[in-house]
């Protein structure tokens, strides 16, 4: 979901008093502080984006979080370097139940879907992706998707750590 629709969703199912704007502003004010000072990056990324840019691979970051927020955590774990742009559904316009945010950055890297690979920790997201003819790689995250076994049969490849991709450079 967008984080507006996360919004909505949250004051509609547990009947929050607050007026959806409201509890956007608190989930944004709660995401600021943690990307600002709490987000680390995956195990083995800061490995496999200098292993993948060495390579020459184009690198593009797709997200449901607000851009200035990804940007810091990025910039705060020594990354951006490696992404040459941040998509977010906020600005195409549709959450991850659309590939319009993965066909937006395959648009900007100029490569067909079949020459893409999209990460993914979310089996919802990568189930999108695979429909939309992309290459997928699902991968663990302790406090995410609950149906990890859903996320390992959908991805062509699936790690627990990016650092397992490593052996392929």
């Amino acid at each position: 979901m967008s984080m507006e629709q996360g919004a909505s969703y949250l004051k509609e199912t547990y009947g929050l008093q607050s007026t959806p704007d409201e509890v956007l502003g608190d989930l944004k004010s709660m995401l600021r502080s943690f990307y600002l000072h709490e987000v680390r990056s995956k195990e083995g990324a800061t490995e496999l984006l200098v292993a993948l840019d060495k390579a020459g691979v184009k690198m593009v970051a797709a997200t449901s979080s607000p851009r200035d927020l990804v940007t810091a955590a990025l910039e705060r774990n020594g990354l951006i370097a490696y992404i040459s742009r941040i998509f977010t559904n906020a600005e195409v316009g549709s959450s991850k139940h659309s590939p319009q945010i993965y066909n937006v950055a395959a648009t900007y890297l100029e490569l067909a879907n079949r020459e893409v690979c999209v990460f993914e920790d979310s089996l919802y997201a990568l189930q999108t992706a695979v429909k939309a003819g992309y290459h997928t790689v699902g991968i663990y995250d302790k406090n995410g998707e609950a149906d990890q076994r859903g996320l390992e049969e959908s991805a062509e490849v699936y790690v627990r750590s990016l650092a397992e991709l490593m052996r392929l450079f």
